[in-house]
C-alpha cells in the first residue's frame, strides 16, 4: 500500500509545498544493510517516496493541532544511527537492536525493535536507551500512519483540554501549561508601583507537577493519585504550603513589599549610573541619546522608577519574581524576594533562586 496516498485522516503534511520525492537509492540501500534489525517492506517503500528531496524529514500535523510527527529520510536516519554509534557505549541495546525512524514534538523517538510486545514500531522519550521504558506504538508503519493505530496527541497540544479553565484552590481560576509546568491566572494581579497601579500577568509555578497533572488528567504518568508514595506527597505538600505562605506574606497586601522593591531598584540604579556616566559615548552607542539623557537626568524617585517597566509576576515555590524591561538594561530585568526577605534586583538571570 502507498502510505503517502493513504495517510490517516488525522494526519496532514506540514512541509509547505511538499510532494513525494523519489531518489537517493544508494542511501536507502545503506539503511537496509546497516540496520541491526530487519526492516519491513512498507517502511522501505515509504523511505523511497520521501528521501529524494532536500527535506531531512516528512513532518505530519496531527488532528487540528500544531503537534507534529517527523519521519526521517534515509540520509537523516543514517545520520541519527551514526550519532548513536558515537555517543552510546558498545554494550548499549540501541546500538545493536534498534533502528530509529523519527521523532515527535514531545521528544518521543520512534524506532523498530524486538520489544516486550514482539517486533514492531516502538517509542521512547529522547535520551532513554532502555527498551523496558519503550511503548509499542503499532505493528507496522502502515498501521501507524494509515490505520491510525498508536497516534497520540499530548494534552499540551489539545486546545480542548490545554486551554480549559480550572478553578485551582487558593489562587482562583487559571489555565495550565503542561510543558512549562505552571498556572496562569485568568485575571491579572494588581500591584502598586511608582504611584500607580500596575496590572501584571500572574503565573503560579506548580509546586507538584506530577500530582497536578494526574489530578486534572493532564498527562499520563502510568499511576493514580493513591499510588504516589508518601514521601513524595509530603514533599509536594511542603512546597505548596511554603508557596501559600509567600503569597500570604507579600501579595495579599503588596504595598509593603513593593516599597521595598522600589528602594532596591533605586539603589541599583545609582550603582549602574556611575558606570554609564564614566563612558557616556559607550552609553549613547548602546542605548541611544534619549535613554542616556534620561539616565543622566533621573534625579527623582519617580524619574528613576519610570525607567523600569514591569510585565509579569511569578509566584514560585521559593521566591516571588516580578520581571519586565528596563531602559538601562539590554536584557530582561526583574526583582525577587524569598520567604526570609532576601531581595534580588537586576537581570533576570541574576535574580532566579
Amino acid at each position: 500500500m502507498d502510505i503517502l496516498a493513504n495517510l490517516n485522516h488525522r494526519l496532514t503534511v506540514a512541509n509547505a509545498g511538499w510532494a513525494p520525492c523519489y531518489g537517493r537509492e544508494e542511501a536507502i540501500e545503506e539503511v537496509i544493510s546497516r540496520s541491526p534489525v530487519p526492516l519491513p517492506e512498507d517502511y522501505i517503500s515509504f523511505l523511497r517516496s520521501i528521501s529524494g528531496g532536500t527535506d531531512f524529514e516528512l513532518s505530519l500535523f496531527v488532528d487540528d493541532t500544531k503537534f507534529q510527527i517527523e519521519i526521517w529520510s534515509a540520509e537523516a536516519a543514517l545520520e541519527e544511527f551514526e550519532s548513536e554509534l558515537e555517543i552510546l557505549p558498545e554494550e548499549d541495546y540501541f546500538r545493536h537492536q534498534v533502528w530509529s525512524i523519527g521523532r515527535d514534538k514531545k521528544d518521543l523517538v520512534y524506532f523498530y525493535a524486538e520489544g516486550k510486545e514482539g517486533f514492531g514500531l516502538y517509542s521512547v522519550e529522547g535520551g532513554s536507551t532502555c527498551i523496558d521504558d519503550a511503548r509499542k506504538v503499532a505493528d507496522t508503519l502502515t498501521d501507524f500512519l494509515v490505520n491510525g493505530i498508536g497516534i497520540y496527541v499530548p494534552v499540551a497540544y489539545r486546545t480542548d483540554v490545554a486551554m480549559r479553565v480550572y478553578d485551582i484552590a487558593y489562587y482562583g481560576k487559571a489555565t495550565y501549561d503542561i510543558d512549562l509546568e505552571f498556572w496562569k491566572r485568568t485575571t491579572p494581579i494588581e500591584i502598586p508601583f511608582n504611584g500607580k497601579i500596575c496590572s501584571l500577568d500572574f503565573y503560579i509555578e506548580d509546586a507538584s507537577p506530577m500530582y497536578t497533572q494526574i489530578q486534572y488528567g493532564l498527562d499520563d504518568f502510568g499511576i493514580t493519585l493513591d499510588q504516589i508514595q508518601d514521601w513524595q506527597l509530603e514533599h509536594y505538600q511542603k512546597a505548596a504550603a511554603e508557596q501559600k505562605e509567600l503569597f500570604d506574606k507579600y501579595l495579599k497586601n503588596p504595598s509593603d513589599v513593593m516599597k521595598r522593591f522600589e528602594e532596591e531598584i533605586i539603589e541599583d540604579f545609582y550603582e549602574v549610573r556611575e558606570n554609564f556616566l564614566e563612558d557616556e559615548e559607550w552609553s549613547v552607542r548602546e542605548f541611544g541619546e534619549e535613554i542616556t539623557e534620561k539616565i543622566r537626568t533621573a534625579d527623582t524617585r519617580e524619574k528613576i522608577l519610570d525607567l523600569v517597566h514591569l510585565k509579569e509576576l511569578t509566584l514560585a515555590t521559593n521566591q516571588i519574581r516580578i520581571t519586565g524591561a528596563c531602559d538601562y538594561c539590554d536584557i530582561d530585568y526583574g526583582v525577587g524576594i524569598t520567604l526570609d526577605g532576601t531581595i534580588d534586583v537586576g537581570s533576570v538571570e541574576m535574580i532566579y533562586r
